[in-house]
Parts: structure tokens; C-alpha cells; sequence
């Protein structure tokens, strides 16, 4: 646009109309891109309530427009379209009519730091050589454009990341922590021994008999609401473990609390709690502190079944019952059985549970992620393909210049495509690193009551974002091929009047 502006500037158009007119094309492209990424977000929004509604009972879950982060957005959009459109027509106002309107003088350029090195220089090919001079006259765009696929490549790492952070919750809760085929809930706490009669039934294998218990736990002006799990001795078929998959040692007198519960009552081992059980007698007793375990899920906590027993005023009662079936789905008659009993609240089947949480989170996860792979692809794409757009329209002669010497239009190519290559692929290479760093702060910032994140990071998913970050970088890179073939180079060096 350089021959453009100073075109109109002679017939008598001044720079704040210019300026006017430029920050008006910016200010239609983002308010463009803004409503367009609205109406994605739109979307995609629409799409995970309509799988979660397959799942949860949630009054009035519905889809809405949040005004602030619509605003939010749409700034964004408009100040970074508007920033670029004035600093792109800032270098051409800044000239007079006649100068703008000639052809660019060639660049006044020195030598590369690349260059004072003649050990390394002289090695290097003369299209390396180009590629490196390229990069290193260009600075500002060659770290515009390793910042796009810095910031593209941290935001795919970080989203398989939390991809691999869920998969292992799912897999640490059901597969590590619980081996129960079938979870039977009790209307009324039961004697121990009155519960064993289940394990009489039909393909009941283990039977295990816990005890949970609604409380409240203060230490003072902490307190909180939480249930509190009385395990029996020698139990399997429930077993908590730690963060470090070690198993949590239930002590004979005392509590084991999760380390976010400890942080909440802001308490730690060898000081006493107030407790106060919302069953039986609810009686406030002083409990001791024993151990704290760090964990994922909740606020945990854990206690002895026989002393959790007596702190109700019982000798030693259940109201859960954990079943193992030898390994199979529990056949219709014991699920019979027990749906007979008038004692039996509510009976889950753990593979079932699995299934469907399973079944939710791969819908659900699958569109989010999905998505946030197109975002971070059209993210590359653009960046690249618009570097490239900008250097084959500052380097037209040169491009025919080389066709004139003989060089075909595939080496021309890999003049463009490797200088592509190496400046993005350093920004992906970055971008792995602030990935990791990413999900480490995310994982810092899900640290709530509900849940904590792992990060889990593992060479395939740094090699699973590489591989996408380069296909999405090669992709822009054939459409680069298509315009430097469709070239009409003889033309570049035709005298322009």
C-alpha cells in the first residue's frame, strides 16, 4: 500500500483521512474476527450443555451470553486489529507523495553476526545462507512470528495436558482406589456383624463394611462440613491412597485429614479438632489430628470404623457395604437380592459409574479439545502464511532474480519454507517449555475444595504437540509453494511508471 498512499496523498488527501481510513479497514477485520470467535464460542458452548445434559440434572442449565467477557473479547480484538492497522500505515505517512510513490530503494544492509564468524559462514550453503540473512534483518517479524507459534504450541501442551490430568483422575479414582464391583448405601448404620449376611448371597465374594459419617470439623473460627470414612481393618476393596499412589495408614485412635482440608481448619499433626457428628447422639467430642495425606478428590477424611463408632455412641455399625463379585458384572439375581431388602438405600455398580463418567468426558473433553486444536492450528496457519505473504511481496526481484539464474521453483520454495521452518519451529520448541509452565499454573489455579490437577507431562504428548504445531506450519507452507509457482516473476523487472 506504500505506492497507494502516497498516490492519494498527492491528489490532495491528507494523513488524518489516511489514518482514518486504515484504522477503519482494522477496526472492520476485528470486529469481524471478534463476532466470529463470539459466535464459535457460541458454539461450542451449545454443544457441551447438550452432553451434559445427557448426564446431570442441573435446573436451569442453558446456554448464556456473558456481557463482561463479551466485552472483554471484543476489546481485545478491536485494540490488537487497530494497533496493527496504525503501526502498518504509520511507515508510509511518514514520507513524502513522491517518495512513496517510487519503488522501494534497496535496503541499506551490514552484516550478520553469522557473517563475522568465517568458520561457520563458509560451511553454510547459499540458501542457508539467504535463510539466516532473512531472519536476522528482520527481527521484529521473525519474533512476531515465533511468539504466534510460542503462544500456539503452550496452549496445545497445556490442553493435553489437562487432557492427561483428567484421564488420570478418572483412571487413579476407579481402577487404583477402588476395587469394589458393587457400592451398597444403608438407610440406618447396621451392626457389623448383621451386615455380613450379604456376604450369604450369590456370587458375593469380599464384603467389606465402612462407615460414613456426616460432620462437622472446627478448630476455631475454621469450620467445615465434610463426611468422614470408617474403614475397617484389613480393608482392600476401598483403599485411599496419596497423591504419590502410596496407601493412607488408618490409625487405631484419631483422624487422617486430606491436606486441603488441613489447610482450610489451618491445622496439622498433633493438634485436636472439634467434632461434631450429625448422626446418633451428636455428641462434640475432641478428635486428634494423626496424620494429613495429600490427595486429589475433596475434602477427605479418615478415622478407624470401631473408633468412628463410639464417637456415635455405637460399638461397631456400618451403613456401606463394598461387594466384590470375582471380578464380573454382579448378576441380576444378587442386584435382586439386595433391591429386597428394606434396609438397602441405594446400590452403584462401579463399571457402570465408569462407563458413563468415561463415556461423559470424551464427549465433552473430545469438542473442547477439538476445538482448542483448530484454534491453535488457524492460530500457526495464519501467522505463517502472512509472514510469508509479506516477504514474497518485499522480495519479488529477488524471487525473479533467482529464477533468472536458473534456480527452479521448488528451490526458490525452500528458501521461504526454511525460513518458515526455522523460525517457527524455534518458537514450537519454546513453546513445549512454556506449555509445561502453562499447565503447572493451571493445575496451581484448580487447587479448590472439589479437586486438584496433576500435571502429567510425557514425552508423547510434547511429541503429539510438535507433530500437530509442524503439520499446521507445513500446511501453510503448500499454500506458499502454490504462490511462488503461480508467480509472474518476468513481470518484477519491468520499469514501473
Amino acid at each position: 500500500q506504500r505506492g497507494v498512499v502516497g498516490t492519494l496523498r498527492a491528489l490532495g488527501y491528507s494523513a488524518w483521512s489516511l489514518r482514518f481510513h486504515y484504522l477503519g479497514y482494522g477496526f472492520v477485520v476485528g470486529l469481524g474476527g471478534g463476532l466470529a470467535g463470539l459466535a464459535l464460542g457460541w458454539q461450542m458452548q451449545k454443544a457441551l450443555m447438550g452432553v451434559y445434559r445427557q448426564y446431570f440434572e442441573i435446573p436451569d442449565m442453558q446456554a448464556t451470553f456473558n456481557l463482561d467477557l463479551i466485552a472483554i473479547g471484543l476489546s481485545l480484538s478491536l485494540f490488537f486489529a487497530l494497533a496493527g492497522a496504525a503501526l502498518g500505515v504509520r511507515g508510509a505517512l511518514r514520507l513524502e507523495p513522491a517518495e512513496a510513490m517510487r519503488p522501494p530503494p534497496p535496503e541499506q544492509v551490514k552484516a550478520i553476526w553469522m557473517e563475522r564468524i568465517p568458520l561457520l559462514w563458509k560451511h553454510l550453503g547459499f540458501q542457508l545462507r539467504m535463510i539466516f540473512r532473512s531472519i536476522f534483518r528482520n527481527p521484529f517479524r521473525s519474533t512476531v512470528t515465533m511468539g504466534a507459534s510460542f503462544v500456539a504450541t503452550c496452549l496445545l501442551v497445556e490442553t493435553l495436558c489437562m487432557l492427561n490430568a483428567v484421564n488420570y483422575l478418572v483412571d487413579f479414582t476407579f481402577r487404583r482406589t477402588s476395587f469394589q464391583d458393587v457400592t451398597v448405601a444403608l438407610r440406618e448404620p447396621i451392626e457389623v456383624a448383621a451386615a455380613r449376611e450379604v456376604a450369604a448371597l450369590g456370587q458375593s465374594g469380599r464384603v467389606e463394611a465402612e462407615l460414613s459419617v456426616p460432620c462437622d470439623i472446627s478448630r476455631g473460627a475454621a469450620s467445615k462440613r465434610v463426611g468422614v470414612t470408617g474403614l475397617g481393618p484389613g480393608f482392600r476393596l476401598q483403599r485411599p491412597l496419596d497423591v504419590s499412589g502410596q496407601p493412607v495408614k488408618i490409625p487405631p485412635e484419631g483422624l487422617v485429614l486430606s491436606k486441603k482440608l488441613a489447610e482450610i481448619l489451618q491445622v496439622r499433626p498433633g493438634l485436636t479438632v472439634r467434632l461434631k457428628p450429625l448422626l446418633a447422639t451428636r455428641q462434640v467430642v475432641e478428635v486428634p489430628v494423626v496424620a494429613v495425606v495429600d490427595s486429589y478428590l475433596g475434602l477427605s477424611a479418615y478415622a478407624d470404623r470401631s473408633y468412628l463408632s463410639r464417637l456415635l455412641g455405637e460399638v461397631d455399625v456400618a451403613n456401606t457395604l463394598q461387594l466384590n463379585t470375582f471380578h464380573g458384572p454382579p448378576s441380576a439375581q444378587l442386584l435382586a437380592e439386595l433391591r429386597r431388602r428394606p434396609g438397602v438405600l441405594g446400590i452403584e455398580q462401579r463399571s457402570r459409574a465408569l462407563e458413563q463418567i468415561e463415556k461423559l468426558l470424551n464427549q465433552s473433553i473430545g469438542t473442547s479439545l477439538g476445538i482448542l486444536v483448530f484454534f491453535c492450528g488457524g492460530l500457526a496457519f495464519g501467522s505463517v502464511l502472512n509472514t510469508a505473504l509479506v516477504s514474497l511481496g518485499e522480495r519479488e526481484r529477488e524471487v525473479g532474480t533467482l529464477r533468472v539464474l536458473g534456480y527452479t521453483n521448488q528451490e526458490v520454495w525452500l528458501i521461504f519454507s526454511g525460513e518458515s521452518f526455522l523460525v517457527n519451529g524455534l518458537g514450537v520448541f519454546a513453546g513445549l517449555f512454556g506449555g509445561i509452565a502453562f499447565a503447572r499454573l493451571i493445575s496451581h489455579a484448580y487447587n479448590t475444595e472439589l479437586f486438584r490437577l496433576p500435571v502429567i507431562i510425557d514425552a508423547t504428548t510434547l511429541l503429539a504437540a510438535a507433530t500437530l504445531m509442524l503439520f499446521f506450519i507445513g500446511l501453510a507452507q503448500l499454500v506458499v509453494y502454490y504462490l511462488v509457482i503461480r508467480m509472474h516473476w518476468l513481470d518484477v523487472f519491468k520499469v514501473r511508471e
